[in-house]
């Protein structure tokens, strides 16, 4: 998958937020995406799964700082631009 590609795929309610239009906030979703595909080839070893977990999680958080750090500077209400990961949730539970 390309940025491009990708690109195409956003949500229009995604690309309607403010935060939409930070490139920075852009290109760190994408990662998160082709994180989604590396982490489900790793999660079929049984060596490697941990790490799976960790590189979807890491590459999740990227965004999700981006994110609040934008939420924080502009005044915006945190909650409004916080980005729910499944992966946040399974760690949340742990």
């Amino acid at each position: 998958m390309t940025y491009d590609n990708w690109l195409k795929t956003i949500p229009s309610e995604i690309i309607n937020e403010p935060l939409w239009n930070m490139n920075l906030y852009r290109h760190a979703l994408f990662p998160g995406k082709l994180a989604w595909f590396d982490s489900s080839k790793l999660s079929q070893n049984r060596r490697t799964l941990r790490l799976s977990a960790q590189l979807y999680r890491a590459t999740g958080k990227i965004s999700s700082n981006i994110a609040e750090g934008y939420s924080m500077a502009s005044g915006k209400d945190p909650a409004h631009f916080q980005v729910p990961m499944p992966s946040d949730t399974q760690y949340a539970i742990r």
